[in-house]
């Protein structure tokens, strides 16, 4: 009798330890244990739009110094996209493609893009992706993202952009062109597989259930994408995070699919001796009259050319 009460203790208490282990919010320690910062697990996934993560995060918010964004480009990076991700040499999509890719990728690029699809055929298969999958995200596109500079600004707190356009352009380098248009194939042939794996993330990520959430990934993405888009993003993001974390409190705005996960970037700091564990962290549904925040004030549209996309840019960011 005692034997079974305490085994059903410890399996309560084990539960519990799990369930500690699952949310948005984490906080990283330096190895030093002088600085404490923090990662905020933030989506573009449609859905994002009707959940309040402003009220958690201008809490976590007041407790560091800086606040330190993946990537918030300028004007200059924005108007040269088209120089940086230009595909390298004289690899185009058209001379790669047979002609029953050719013909879906074009008709996908019309549907999505509204664009010609001649545009598009000399860029990074990969950049070409990450446009196919922000017209997925429709709504939720940068939602979070401009709600959360809004409360910096609102608690003066400096920003700083952790990546350049440039950079991020150069991680895409390191996957080979052929593998890279074999990436967006795999899409543009089985976008339903896509979406379907995104409202099932989303679900994870409304219930703060990140090993679930990487789960998704690891089995809708193909490994390649995996190993450079987030496992070396990551190890870039890493030499970015490991001495601002060492010199000062900052809270990290990174999305999701970065985070959790044996290429996410909480293993790789603490395979670099920092101290990560998860925060309680609020994520709820905006209330039945309550109206999301208006993300476009204080806003510039880019004056990017129509066939690539808009942003929304905040000035007085810092490029680290």
């Amino acid at each position: 009798m005692l034997r079974n009460i305490v085994l059903y203790l410890l399996t309560g208490l084990l539960a519990q330890v799990v369930q500690a282990q699952e949310s948005l919010l984490w906080k990283i320690k330096s190895p030093d244990g002088k600085h404490e910062s923090y990662i905020l697990c933030t989506t573009d996934l449609p859905g994002a739009e009707n959940y309040d993560i402003a009220t958690g995060a201008a809490m976590v918010m007041s407790k560091v110094n800086t606040v330190a964004f993946y990537n918030v480009p300028d004007q200059t990076e924005i108007q040269n996209i088209p120089v940086f991700m230009k595909s390298s040499g004289d690899n185009t999509l058209k001379g790669y493609y047979k002609r029953e890719d050719r013909i879906r990728f074009e008709l996908m690029v019309n549907d999505k893009l509204k664009s010609s699809p001649e545009s598009y055929y000399t860029l990074k298969p990969l950049y070409v992706l990450q446009l196919l999958k922000e017209k997925d995200h429709a709504a939720g596109l940068d939602f979070q993202k401009t709600i959360l500079m809004d409360i910096a600004l609102q608690q003066s707190k400096p920003t700083l952009s952790l990546l350049t356009i440039r950079q991020i352009a150069g991680v895409m380098d390191q996957m080979d062109f052929n593998t890279q248009a074999t990436v967006l194939s795999a899409y543009v042939n089985n976008i339903q597989t896509y979406l379907d794996g995104d409202a099932e993330k989303f679900n994870h990520y409304k219930q703060q259930a990140l090993t679930d959430f990487v789960k998704v990934i690891n089995s809708a993405e193909q490994p390649a994408y995996i190993s450079v888009m987030i496992s070396s993003m990551n190890d870039l993001l890493v030499k970015k995070m490991e001495p601002l974390s060492t010199q000062q409190s900052v809270l990290y705005i990174l999305d999701a699919e970065l985070v959790p996960g044996e290429s996410g970037i909480l293993k790789k700091l603490q395979n670099k001796g920092f101290q990560v564990s998860a925060e309680p962290f609020t994520l709820g549904l905006y209330s039945g009259n309550a109206t999301a925040p208006n993300t476009k004030n204080n806003y510039a549209i880019s004056n990017i050319p129509d066939e690539f996309p808009g942003a929304f840019l905040k000035t007085g960011n810092n490029v680290y």
